[in-house]
């Protein structure tokens, strides 16, 4: 399946907020806001049906030297079908190959409040970001409260596989 990626815009507000909120184990509700927040003061893109409906979104923060991937979601009934990836390879395409590029990956303790499903579903997520060839390169405890570890992921495709994204090969 194709997906359209395109740049975010103010108009996706509420979808892209709805997307979040149907995704209760990977974002708690309340964070809906700061991703639109994230979105329209840094870098965003979303995926979009022909329509124009939108079913997906990426959001990146970009310095002189890193890029770090904060926001990520498809909506549940359309994930597994490659909207992820081509979300994420929007965002290497998009950027200076120099770049360090990291994400954290959530890492939930299996005693927190949170249930078993959305545990194994975290580590389908480290997996995702495993095969979009990004690799594990620390641990930050308790990141986003007690138990809640954030496992930090750094993308280290060789320069031939960044070349190839960037469409320079």
């Amino acid at each position: 399946m194709k997906h359209l990626v395109r740049a975010y815009r103010v108009e996706d507000r509420t979808a892209v907020k709805n997307i979040a909120k149907e995704l209760p184990g990977f974002f708690d509700p309340h964070v809906a806001d700061y991703i639109c927040l994230d979105a329209e003061s840094h870098h965003a893109a979303v995926c979009s049906n022909s329509d124009g409906s939108v079913y997906g979104f990426v959001v990146w923060i970009e310095t002189s030297f890193e890029v770090e991937i904060v926001w990520v979601g498809v909506r549940a009934s359309t994930q597994r079908r490659g909207a992820g990836a081509s979300l994420v390879e929007f965002v290497l395409r998009s950027i200076d190959s120099n770049k360090i590029v990291v994400a954290k990956v959530g890492k939930l303790q299996e005693n927190t409040s949170y249930t078993k499903t959305v545990y194994d579903d975290l580590s389908k997520a480290e997996a995702f970001w495993n095969g979009m060839g990004f690799e594990a390169i620390g641990l930050l405890t308790s990141f986003w409260g007690d138990g809640n570890d954030a496992l930090v992921m750094r993308y280290t495709k060789g320069a031939g596989d960044d070349q190839e994204l960037n469409g320079t090969q």
